[in-house]
């Protein structure tokens, strides 16, 4: 529905979901809420180690200086999600979760309350 409703842009995604129904668009994710694959192995890291704890501290603990919260207070404290809408962090793509991470700060996507900038991104 975010791609059908512009609160996320990606032309092929827009171009497959425009025309579908809210109760095919439930169908659809009803099927894929189902099916339990394991999660990859994560890429290995080249990130420094400084840069390592610093993602996984802004992941558990978010940065109240800067009115971020944690990952975990809406995914769940193991990344996997909470029932019934809030998806899974873990086993997503770095570049993925960077790209994503990059389009909530600069305005780029955006969804329905709650989210994790509730205000402007770039404030």
């Amino acid at each position: 529905m975010n791609f059908r409703e512009g609160r996320r842009r990606y032309g092929p995604m827009v171009y497959m979901v425009d025309h579908l129904s809210d109760a095919y668009l439930h169908e659809i994710a009803e099927h894929f809420a189902v099916i339990d694959l394991p999660y990859p192995a994560p890429a290995p890291a080249s990130d420094a180690r400084e840069q390592l704890a610093l993602g996984e501290a802004l992941a558990l603990k978010g940065d109240g200086a800067r009115k971020l919260p944690a990952c975990s207070a809406c995914h769940g404290p193991s990344l996997t999600g909470v029932a019934p809408a809030i998806p899974g962090l873990l086993g997503l793509p770095r570049d993925y979760l960077k790209g994503q991470l990059g389009a909530w700060a600069n305005g780029q996507r955006r969804a329905h309350a709650p989210t994790a900038w509730p205000t402007s991104p770039g404030a």
